[in-house]
C-alpha cells in the first residue's frame, strides 16, 4: 500500500497518473494522502478532496473540474482531485489538457486508469506516470510474458506454436490467461511518453484480449499479429 509514498519524492507533481486495478490504484493513492495529512485526509466531509468514478469522462465532467479547481484549499494547505476514469472523451481530454498545461497553485490531480491508451500522448507527457506492481500475475506467468517480451518475431512465433499446443490439452483459457498476463507485464515495462509505440502496443494488446475472448476468432492469427508489432521489452 505505501508504494506511492516509496516511489514519489517530496516534491510530487501537478498531476499523478496511476495506472493499474482502478480499486488498488485508489487504495494505494489514499494510503499515499494519509500517510501525509493523516487519516482525516480522506474523510469523505473534507472539502479539499474531491473524488468521482466516470465510465465515461465528457466534455461536462471538464467543465466542472475546472470550475471547481479554482476554490481555493479551506482546511488544507492542498486541495486534491481523485478520478478513477474507465473512459474519457476526446473533448474532455482536450480540456483537461488544459488544466494541465495552466495549473492552479496547491492543486493535485490523482487520475487513476487502467491502461495509458486511454489518454492523448500530450496529457501523459505532461504527467507523472506510475504503474502499479502487477500482484496477480503468477511467477510462471510472468516468466512466459517475459520470454516472449524479449524474444524476436521468430522466436515468439515458437512460443506461440507451443501455448497453442497447450490450448489443445488444456483449452482456450491458457491462451487468454498468457495475453493478460502479457498485457500487465507489458505496461511494467514500457514507457509511452519515451516510447510512443508503446501506446500503439499497448491498444493492440486490450484489443487483442477482448478478441480472444470472443467466439469465432484464431488466436494463431492474433497471436502472430502481436509478436509482429509490440516492441521487444
Amino acid at each position: 500500500m505505501d508504494f506511492l509514498s516509496k516511489t514519489l519524492s517530496k516534491n510530487w507533481p501537478h498531476c499523478l497518473v496511476v495506472v493499474g486495478d482502478l480499486a488498488a490504484a485508489e487504495s494505494a493513492i489514499k494510503f499515499f494522502l494519509t500517510d501525509r495529512f493523516g487519516a482525516d485526509f480522506v474523510s469523505t466531509s473534507n472539502p479539499d478532496l474531491w473524488q468521482k468514478r466516470y465510465s465515461s469522462f465528457g466534455i461536462e465532467d471538464s467543465r466542472e473540474l475546472i470550475a471547481r479547481e479554482t476554490v481555493r484549499p479551506v482546511k488544507y494547505p492542498v486541495k486534491i482531485f481523485i478520478l478513477l476514469i474507465d473512459n474519457i472523451t476526446l473533448p474532455a481530454q482536450n480540456a483537461l489538457l488544459k488544466v494541465l498545461e495552466e495549473p492552479v497553485a496547491d492543486t493535485y490531480f490523482f487520475l487513476a486508469i487502467r491502461q495509458p491508451t486511454i489518454f492523448l500522448p500530450t496529457i501523459l507527457s505532461r504527467s507523472q506516470v506510475i504503474t502499479l506492481p502487477a500482484t496477480i500475475v503468477s511467477k510462471a506467468g510472468r516468466e512466459k510474458a517475459e520470454a516472449w517480451l524479449s524474444a524476436d518475431v521468430a522466436p515468439r512465433f515458437d512460443l506461440t506454436r507451443k501455448l497453442l499446443k497447450q490450448a489443445e490439452d488444456e483449452g482456450s483459457g491458457c491462451i487468454i490467461d498468457f495475453a493478460r498476463d502479457l498485457e500487465m507485464i507489458f505496461w511494467e515495462k514500457a514507457n509511452p511518453v519515451a516510447n510512443p509505440c508503446d501506446l500503439k502496443a499497448g491498444e493492440a494488446l486490450a484489443k487483442s484480449l477482448l478478441q480472444l475472448s470472443q467466439p469465432g476468432h484464431s488466436a494463431r492469427m492474433i497471436l502472430e499479429y502481436l509478436a509482429e508489432i509490440v516492441p521487444i521489452r
